[in-house]
């Protein structure tokens, strides 16, 4: 595991994207917590667009909230985004919004150590199952 953006520094995501490209990850996964006051739960977004998807990334975004769902937040479903990070990466990419901030009860469990080593560890069993899913396309 290797980490393109640390508190200290803010890279751009064309830099995130080349660095994970040239470090030839296997996955790329960008976590976030959303701010969006009318929003809760987590959501994925992968590669995608009206004329192409990334059927790697289709699966890897579901897998991900599938898991993350069963720690406590609602599972707000996956969709395809044109993002840099995503666009850009040469390998399955997913952008995790985990949980929103603004919204009271995601917040909670956004604040609980435990819930957020679940979180992790449920993003771990995540990338362990798209590892053994064959992925077509």
């Amino acid at each position: 595991m290797f980490l393109t953006r640390r508190a200290e520094d803010a890279p751009e995501p064309a830099a995130r994207a080349s660095l994970a490209n040239a470090l030839e990850a296997d996955l790329f996964l960008s976590i976030h917590t959303g701010g969006d006051p009318d929003a809760h739960g987590a959501s994925a977004s992968y590669f995608g667009h009206s004329r192409w998807r990334s059927e790697a990334g289709v699966v890897l975004a579901r897998l991900v909230v599938d898991e993350v769902s069963k720690v406590g937040l609602e599972d707000a479903g996956t969709q395809g985004k044109t993002l840099t990070v995503l666009r850009e990466t040469r390998m399955p990419a997913v952008v995790l919004d985990c949980g929103v901030v603004t919204n009271g009860d995601d917040e909670e469990l956004l604040a609980d150590p435990f819930a957020r080593a679940r979180l992790a560890s449920a993003i771990a069993t995540a990338f362990l199952r798209f590892a053994r899913e064959p992925v077509s396309g």
